[in-house]
């Protein structure tokens, strides 16, 4: 899904919920982010430590390293 029609749906949703987990380190979504912050969103960014914008994490409430979620979704090997 592209991210326009993220921002979009976010934005039109936006009395639906009071915490946004946004899964991407994408600067475009600074803006967004900004409202809903406005609005007294929680805003949690997920993403990987070498691909997030440092402008984004700024605006969050929270960032997380996805690599915190890597035995999650680990599979075992099997011979």
């Amino acid at each position: 899904m592209p991210n326009r029609h993220i921002r979009t749906d976010a934005m039109a949703r936006m009395k639906e919920y009071d915490t946004a987990v946004i899964m991407s380190g994408d600067s475009d979504f600074v803006p967004m982010v900004n409202i809903l912050r406005g609005d007294k969103k929680k805003v949690i960014i997920v993403s990987t430590r070498w691909h997030v914008a440092k402008d984004l994490i700024r605006a969050a409430n929270h960032y997380v390293d996805i690599n915190r979620f890597k035995s999650v979704w680990e599979l075992e090997r099997y011979p």
